[in-house]
């Protein structure tokens, strides 16, 4: 469990104080930012949580991980990405358990999401994370896909930096452990040789778009329940199979968005779109889809 501070008690937040999370939210309160009639409904979604349940934002662990952004090359995060791993990472229900365990993460191309996918993993196997034992899988379809993450990661302990992390970690070209925590990343693929032996604390399944049903998801969240918090990231942009893991997915978070589920189940419905597909000829809608721009 965390340590208790008089910063971090569960509390009901009409007003949230936390520039992380609130920054991209005025940012589509204010127009600043054109976003879609999703991201309207999701600040409108996150608002309302915060307003009527007891949460523990934990502002230490969100300093503590910010500190990790300067070793990576972008060395900051957009507002959207800041929202997203705040919520996902450092917000927690009274009993310590984590607020959101599914991040459902869909945006347009070249926003970013593979960096986004890098610190996430990163973070969660550190001991700003508390959890021993918490192994990141990253999964995709084909292992190129699964890789690109993971190599983010690699390339990082491998650059300037290399003598500081030698003292924490340990790493080749398949697996990255953190030696304080004995917690792994990995990347997967649909090969049922790479599912032996997981237990992971975060599954990220990387262009989700690509998987005709659920069978897989379900193999890789299999082990889960061996470690403390686990929690599921789901991150694509858009592609060309329907009726899929894809479908599905924004049929729910729309459904959580428009209020018409009661529970939410820890899905946090991030998904930005354009409204309707006349939009595309505007330059100016295509952060609607990729809030990077």
């Amino acid at each position: 469990m965390m340590p208790m501070t008089s910063s971090n008690k569960a509390r009901k937040r009409k007003q949230i104080r936390c520039p992380q999370i609130t920054e991209y939210l005025r940012l589509v309160e204010t127009k600043k930012y054109r976003a879609c009639e999703r991201q309207k409904k999701f600040v409108k979604y996150v608002r309302r949580v915060f307003a009527t349940e007891e949460l523990i934002i934990d502002t230490d662990r969100i300093d503590r991980y910010g500190r990790y952004l300067r070793y990576f090359p972008f060395e900051k995060f957009f507002p959207w990405e800041w929202c997203l791993f705040v919520l996902f990472t450092c917000v927690f229900r009274k009993d310590g358990s984590p607020r959101w365990t599914d991040l459902v993460c869909f945006i347009g191309r070249g926003g970013g999401k593979n960096g986004f996918i890098a610190f996430i993993a990163f973070c969660l196997v550190t001991a700003v994370n508390a959890v021993r034992n918490y192994d990141v899988d990253i999964c995709a379809n084909s292992e190129e896909q699964a890789k690109r993450s993971f190599v983010d990661i690699w390339e990082m302990l491998e650059g300037k930096n290399r003598l500081k992390f030698k003292k924490g970690f340990r790493w080749n070209r398949t697996e990255i452990t953190n030696t304080t925590t004995n917690s792994t990343i990995k990347y997967r693929t649909n090969s049922p040789k790479s599912k032996d032996g997981m237990r992971s604390g975060l599954v990220i399944f990387d262009e989700v778009h690509a998987y005709m049903d659920w069978n897989n998801i379900t193999v890789f969240t299999t082990g889960q329940g061996k470690c403390d918090h686990p929690r599921r990231a789901f991150i694509s942009s858009n592609g060309n199979i329907r009726d899929g893991v894809y479908d599905a997915l924004v049929e729910l978070c729309d459904r959580i968005l428009d209020g018409e589920v009661e529970d939410d189940n820890g899905y946090l419905p991030f998904i930005c779109s354009l409204d309707d597909p006349a939009e595309v000829h505007d330059p100016d809608n295509w952060e609607k889809a990729n809030p990077s721009l």
